[in-house]
């Protein structure tokens, strides 16, 4: 296709936040979130199993409409504390401490 026959976006169409300033804001809170589960991972448990209500609610099928920043945070916050295990410091000691032994 060249570039003449290519179909052009209109110009208002965009990814762009609407609002840069509250993007930033709510980007930092969401990293912020991330962080400190990173910096509190040695406190909690290495494994939390996920509960059946978020299991029915994240297997429905995703809308292509968007949650929008307040109601993506809220997933975030809900879902952080059912990581997969290996962010934590003692996931993999059982099976090294096993290998170990068997040496």
């Amino acid at each position: 296709m060249s570039e003449d026959t290519k179909p052009r976006r209109k110009q208002t169409e965009t990814l762009d936040p609407k609002d840069w300033a509250a993007f930033h804001a709510d980007a930092h809170r969401m990293l912020d979130l991330a962080l400190e589960k990173m910096m509190t991972a040695r406190e909690g448990r290495v494994w939390t199993p996920f509960p059946d209500p978020l299991k029915s609610r994240h297997s429905k099928d995703l809308s292509g409409a968007g949650l929008g920043p307040e109601k993506t945070q809220s997933q975030i916050e809900a879902l952080l504390p059912y990581g997969v295990g290996n962010t934590h410091p003692r996931f993999l000691v059982g099976s090294t401490d096993r290998e170990r032994r068997r040496t």
